[in-house]
């Protein structure tokens, strides 16, 4: 254990390019982070400051939705978001096999059941599939735009027309995102992103972001993140403690500013990848330069994945596996008995 953990370490001293680097962006940002964090120490209200109501606002504006709602996280917003929705025990939700268990584990939580639809090669939910999915006691689509990617999805809504079925969309690795001018984040009933130190836009801590056109969910939404507590005193829903701080709302206003430029960066450096790496026995993601995907992960797909890592680990260039497992092969959602099968697509991970 120590040699390994040695070994560890001597790795990581020699590391030129970290998986996260959020260090650099913070040493360039410094200025206006303490001057826009010490701001917010001055009022004294650290929790639901003023901060975050502006940045309710300037989000709200950006992703094209009339409200947008801060809470803890994007695990909370999606659980949030079912429980406005009123989806509860004997219902259905269809929800991707691919992506983090956050998505699919706000179902458990209400007591709903996750009901599993392939992906594609990009590892986007399989529009196709999902017909075969709809069943009357299917309720809502959470759907996530993976890896950045805001997929072309006029098919899912017209499934999903004419039916009482709602679609919740997972952005939290698409923000920003956009389709012939139209957002990831803005087509969903409600749609949820995070702010999680590794996303497109990042807190000091942990925050999320619920989004809609619909007031009465909103109202819902804003109970819940503190105790069900109603403006009358009252508490008429059993809720939790989901706040953003002042501080973090604060810092995350200094991001928003930059969210466009590091948007083409990101874009810019894909495409030097994409048309550097071409030719090679890896499959690379497809190249958009218009902001279709914006690339909060590079992915790649190699046959002998595990010998590519290490080769690159060593290189003083760090890589993950995302992700080692599909949803319904975890062990949650085997004991919960919903779990379908994964056949097609095996190889993907």
């Amino acid at each position: 254990m120590v040699k390994l953990n040695t070994a560890e370490n001597s790795l990581k001293k020699n590391l030129k390019v970290p998986f996260f680097f959020a260090k650099r962006e913070h040493k360039v940002l410094k200025k206006e982070l303490v001057q826009s964090i010490s701001k917010s120490f001055l009022h004294g209200q650290t929790l639901q400051g003023p901060e975050v109501n502006i940045l309710e606002n300037k989000m709200a504006k950006f992703i094209g939705k009339k409200y947008a709602i801060a809470v803890g996280s994007c695990t909370d917003a999606l659980f949030f978001s079912l429980k406005a929705l009123g989806i509860g025990k004997g219902d259905e939700v269809i929800v991707t096999s691919y992506s983090y268990l956050a998505s699919a584990t706000c179902i458990l939580r209400c007591g709903a059941k996750p009901v599993f639809v392939d992906v594609d090669l990009n590892g986007n939910m399989n529009l196709k599939e999902i017909k075969t999915k709809v069943r009357k006691k299917t309720k809502a689509i959470i759907y996530v735009h993976l890896y950045g990617y805001f997929q072309n999805i006029d098919a899912l809504k017209k499934i999903i027309k004419n039916k009482k079925i709602f679609l919740i969309e997972d952005f939290a690795q698409s923000f920003g995102a956009s389709r012939k001018k139209i957002r990831a984040g803005s087509i969903g009933k409600i749609s949820c992103t995070s702010f999680d130190p590794t996303k497109v836009i990042s807190a000091p801590g942990s925050g999320g972001m619920a989004f809609t056109d619909d007031k009465e969910l909103r109202d819902k939404i804003i109970k819940l993140r503190y105790h069900g507590k109603s403006n009358n005193g009252d508490h008429d829903y059993l809720g939790m403690n989901s706040q953003l701080s002042s501080m973090v709302a604060a810092s995350l206003l200094v991001k928003m500013k930059k969210v466009r430029v590091n948007q083409i960066k990101r874009i810019l450096i894909a495409k030097k990848y994409i048309n550097g790496l071409r030719g090679l026995d890896i499959e690379l993601p497809p190249l958009y330069t218009n902001g279709q995907h914006i690339y909060h992960k590079f992915v790649i797909r190699a046959k002998r994945r595990n010998a590519l890592s290490n080769y690159l680990k060593h290189k003083g260039i760090e890589c993950l596996i995302h992700y080692k497992k599909s949803l319904p092969e975890l062990t949650i959602f085997k004991k919960s008995r919903s779990a379908a099968c994964f056949k097609r697509y095996k190889k993907f991970f």
